[in-house]
């Protein structure tokens, strides 16, 4: 539990129009990945830059024009507040 929760604040954790659901589901695809790698840094190193490119590429939510996101109503306050 604990790397896959390091693996998402390391990926999604600034990004809003992530979904930490979706990065999950990623993890757990790419886990036999990680898994074989520890032990070996370069291994471990190349495993979380896989990873973090699924998380990049994979785990984004459309914006919507109706019934906006939560993550669209937030940053829509956060430059009237600011």
């Amino acid at each position: 539990m604990l790397v896959p929760h390091w693996v998402i604040l390391l990926g999604c954790w600034n990004h809003p129009n992530r979904s930490l659901i979706k990065a999950a589901q990623v993890i757990r695809g790419l886990a036999p990945l990680l898994a074989v790698s520890f032990g070996h840094l370069a291994k471990l190193t190349e495993a979380l830059r896989v990873i973090l490119n699924g998380l990049n590429h994979g785990c984004r939510t459309p914006s919507r024009r109706q019934h906006r996101n939560t993550w669209q109503t937030l940053i829509d306050t956060k430059s009237v507040w600011a």
